[in-house]
């Protein structure tokens, strides 16, 4: 049909020739190509499959403006349909940072692995002809498995896959998955950079005793990151908040960043409390104890215990610039007198109420009470050495 659409303009723009406007035709055709190739569901590699752009407050750059394009594949669900959603803060912070970010939307009732394998090999050729010169496959579970697979068919930039699995956990499907990542992983096109996530709690990785040490053997070859069941992440969908984001997300951009990657790349992060140092605190602060949170949302606090006596402190609490790949308020601090009495502390400040207690395991429990609403939030820290 777009085809019929060409040759409708260059009749009609021939005719505009003789009078000089041979330019129009030129860029007709050029934004009509743009439409068609961007926003266009019919142009799917396989029937029932589309492609179209991850956030709709982020417009694509193309290909001359962006730093390359990251191909989005969701997860499959039994019940609800995964491309509806959208996707996860990690996803956006690389929009954010320059990458045009593009979404193939696989139905339930036609996202047979095969065939969506067969669709992700699809895109990528097609965002080589719009002019993309560097691609990333990115995604959850079976969307991060899509795209490692994809990878041994057609050279990529990255792959970046949170819990990858094919088949699900039922029958044979966790070790199915295993079989084939066992034959295909070290088929991925040479350069191709990979970094993986496994999570504890999640059967695809707990089943096997965990899959970390395999995955290291399997992609030695190629410069890769296997984070392999970090503390203070629990199930087979932790990289979906803010959370992931926040501890994650700028190791998961210096990673594909266009520049060659350093020998030894690491992300050095088990655990939130290796991300607190972005915090602000006042100059010349006498550090003698620091606390640090994460809310789901990527949200942070810092304490700091600047003095305490019998019956009184004084902290500093710190605040980050808010939720992830939300609009960022300012970050800041503010200086509070507490009271004390047995395991709880006390800490008024405008709008309402800080209160710490000791918690389990040695941590510190924060919470947060708003005087106008009476709503409190919840927050567990741990001490940062």
């Amino acid at each position: 049909m777009v085809g019929g659409h060409l040759f409708f303009l260059q009749d009609k723009i021939g005719l505009l020739d003789k009078i000089g406007q041979k330019k129009i035709m030129s860029y007709l055709i050029s934004l009509l190509f743009f439409l068609w190739a961007f926003s266009s569901p019919a142009f799917a590699s396989e029937a029932g499959f589309w492609q179209e752009a991850a956030f709709q407050d982020i417009p694509l750059r193309g290909p001359s403006a962006a730093v390359g394009v990251v191909l989005y594949n969701h997860g499959t669900d039994l019940h609800n349909e995964q491309h509806k959603l959208i996707p996860p803060p990690y996803i956006r912070l690389l929009a954010q940072g320059g990458w045009d970010v593009v979404k193939l939307a696989r139905p339930r009732a036609v996202d047979k692995v095969q065939r969506a394998e067969n669709a992700v090999v699809s895109e990528i050729k097609l965002l080589q002809r719009r002019g993309y010169r560097r691609i990333i496959l990115a995604g959850p579970s079976r969307g991060g498995w899509l795209g490692l697979m994809a990878a041994t068919r057609e050279p990529v930039f990255a792959v970046i896959a949170a819990a990858p699995g094919g088949y699900g956990v039922e029958g044979n499907g966790i070790q199915r998955s295993l079989n084939e990542m066992k034959a295909r992983l070290p088929h991925i096109k040479p350069g191709t950079r990979v970094m993986i996530f496994d999570f504890k709690g999640d059967p695809r990785s707990d089943k096997v005793g965990g899959r970390g040490g395999l995955f290291r053997q399997l992609l030695a070859p190629f410069p890769s990151v296997i984070i392999d069941r970090p503390a203070g992440f629990t199930g087979h969908t932790s990289s979906m908040n803010g959370r992931f984001a926040r501890v994650y997300g700028a190791c998961i951009r210096r990673f594909v960043e266009p520049s060659p990657l350093p020998a030894g790349f690491s992300c050095n992060t088990t655990s939130g409390a290796a991300v607190g140092d972005d915090l602000p605190l006042p100059p010349q602060l006498g550090l003698k104890e620091r606390w640090f949170g994460i809310f789901p949302n990527g949200d942070a606090r810092m304490i700091v215990i600047t003095q305490r006596e019998n019956k009184t402190a004084e902290i500093v609490l710190s605040w980050g610039t808010g939720a992830v790949g939300k609009p960022q308020r300012k970050a800041g601090w503010v200086r509070l007198k507490c009271t004390r009495e047995a395991e709880t502390t006390s800490c008024p400040r405008a709008g309402g109420k800080a209160t710490l207690r000791s918690g389990e395991k040695g941590k510190l429990a924060y919470v947060w009470r708003e005087t106008r609403t009476q709503k409190e939030s919840l927050l567990v820290l741990e001490r940062l050495p």
